[in-house]
Protein backbone atom coordinates (compact mmCIF):
# COMPACT_ATOMS: atom_id res chain seq x y z
CA UNK A 1 0.00 0.00 0.00
CA UNK A 2 1.32 3.42 -0.98
CA UNK A 3 1.97 5.95 1.81
CA UNK A 4 -0.60 8.34 0.30
CA UNK A 5 -3.31 5.66 0.42
CA UNK A 6 -2.43 4.75 4.02
CA UNK A 7 -2.59 8.44 5.00
CA UNK A 8 -5.97 8.83 3.30
CA UNK A 9 -7.41 5.78 5.09
CA UNK A 10 -6.09 6.86 8.47
CA UNK A 11 -7.56 10.33 7.95
CA UNK A 12 -10.98 8.80 7.17
CA UNK A 13 -10.79 6.62 10.28
CA UNK A 14 -9.91 9.69 12.37
CA UNK A 15 -12.91 11.60 10.96
CA UNK A 16 -15.27 8.72 11.76
CA UNK A 17 -13.91 8.42 15.32
CA UNK A 18 -14.14 12.19 15.89
CA UNK A 19 -17.71 12.28 14.57
CA UNK A 20 -18.72 9.32 16.72
CA UNK A 21 -17.18 10.96 19.80
CA UNK A 22 -18.95 14.26 19.12
CA UNK A 23 -22.29 12.47 18.66
CA UNK A 24 -21.78 10.59 21.95
CA UNK A 25 -21.09 13.85 23.82
CA UNK A 26 -24.11 15.54 22.20
CA UNK A 27 -26.46 12.70 23.14
CA UNK A 28 -25.24 12.08 26.69
CA UNK A 29 -24.50 15.56 28.10
CA UNK A 30 -26.53 18.75 28.21
CA UNK A 31 -26.49 22.22 29.74
CA UNK A 32 -29.26 23.60 31.94
CA UNK A 33 -29.69 27.09 33.38
CA UNK A 34 -31.11 27.39 36.90
CA UNK A 35 -33.64 30.24 37.01
CA UNK A 36 -32.22 33.44 38.52
CA UNK A 37 -35.41 34.21 40.44
CA UNK A 38 -35.84 32.47 43.77
CA UNK A 39 -33.38 30.20 45.50
CA UNK A 40 -31.79 26.79 45.10
CA UNK A 41 -32.57 23.94 47.51
CA UNK A 42 -29.09 22.48 46.97
CA UNK A 43 -25.99 23.99 48.52
CA UNK A 44 -23.41 24.66 45.80
CA UNK A 45 -25.97 25.40 43.08
CA UNK A 46 -26.73 29.11 43.06
CA UNK A 47 -29.71 30.73 41.35
CA UNK A 48 -28.69 31.58 37.79
CA UNK A 49 -26.01 28.86 37.68
CA UNK A 50 -25.39 26.81 34.58
CA UNK A 51 -25.36 23.05 35.08
CA UNK A 52 -23.56 20.38 33.09
CA UNK A 53 -25.90 17.38 33.14
CA UNK A 54 -25.32 13.68 32.53
CA UNK A 55 -28.48 12.44 30.85
CA UNK A 56 -27.66 8.80 31.58
CA UNK A 57 -28.29 9.00 35.32
CA UNK A 58 -29.49 5.45 35.88
CA UNK A 59 -26.69 4.87 38.40
CA UNK A 60 -27.33 8.02 40.50
CA UNK A 61 -26.58 7.36 44.17
CA UNK A 62 -26.51 9.02 47.59
CA UNK A 63 -25.05 12.57 47.56
CA UNK A 64 -25.62 13.03 43.80
CA UNK A 65 -27.53 16.16 42.78
CA UNK A 66 -30.23 15.27 40.26
CA UNK A 67 -32.79 16.99 38.08
CA UNK A 68 -36.13 15.18 38.18
CA UNK A 69 -39.88 15.49 37.60
CA UNK A 70 -42.43 14.94 40.35
CA UNK A 71 -45.74 13.11 39.85
CA UNK A 72 -47.41 16.35 38.71
CA UNK A 73 -44.72 16.91 36.06
CA UNK A 74 -42.94 19.83 37.78
CA UNK A 75 -39.16 20.02 37.39
CA UNK A 76 -37.08 19.89 40.60
CA UNK A 77 -33.45 19.94 41.67
CA UNK A 78 -32.49 17.88 44.72
CA UNK A 79 -29.85 15.75 46.37
CA UNK A 80 -30.23 12.01 46.82
CA UNK A 81 -29.95 11.22 50.53
CA UNK A 82 -30.14 8.11 52.70
CA UNK A 83 -33.77 6.99 52.72
CA UNK A 84 -35.96 7.59 55.71
CA UNK A 85 -37.53 4.19 55.02
CA UNK A 86 -36.40 1.04 53.19
CA UNK A 87 -36.65 1.51 49.42
CA UNK A 88 -36.28 -0.80 46.49
CA UNK A 89 -33.68 -0.20 43.81
CA UNK A 90 -36.29 1.51 41.62
CA UNK A 91 -36.73 4.62 43.85
CA UNK A 92 -34.57 7.25 45.54
CA UNK A 93 -35.05 9.53 48.54
CA UNK A 94 -34.61 13.24 47.82
CA UNK A 95 -33.71 15.90 50.35
CA UNK A 96 -32.80 19.56 50.13
CA UNK A 97 -29.72 20.67 52.00
CA UNK A 98 -30.38 24.41 52.13
CA UNK A 99 -32.77 25.18 55.02
CA UNK A 100 -33.35 28.73 53.72
CA UNK A 101 -34.81 27.44 50.45
CA UNK A 102 -37.55 24.84 50.66
CA UNK A 103 -37.58 22.35 47.82
CA UNK A 104 -38.87 18.88 47.10
CA UNK A 105 -38.51 16.68 50.18
CA UNK A 106 -39.23 12.96 50.06
CA UNK A 107 -40.13 13.11 53.76
CA UNK A 108 -43.20 15.14 52.78
CA UNK A 109 -43.83 14.02 49.20
CA UNK A 110 -42.54 10.45 49.06
CA UNK A 111 -39.77 8.66 47.22
CA UNK A 112 -38.95 9.52 43.61
CA UNK A 113 -38.93 6.70 41.06
CA UNK A 114 -35.62 6.36 39.22
CA UNK A 115 -37.55 6.68 35.97
CA UNK A 116 -38.40 10.29 36.97
CA UNK A 117 -34.71 11.28 37.18
CA UNK A 118 -33.83 13.21 34.04
CA UNK A 119 -30.14 13.85 34.71
CA UNK A 120 -27.35 13.95 37.27
CA UNK A 121 -25.58 17.27 37.81
CA UNK A 122 -21.87 16.95 37.10
CA UNK A 123 -20.75 20.57 37.45
CA UNK A 124 -22.41 23.83 38.45
CA UNK A 125 -20.72 27.00 37.20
Amino acid sequence: MAPEELTRRLRRIAYVLAGTGALYLFVRYDLFDVPEAGCSPVVGVAPGARLLLDGWATDARVDDVVLFRDAAGALHLGRIVEPGEPLGSDAVWIGGDDPDCPGYESAASGAVPRSAILARVLVAF
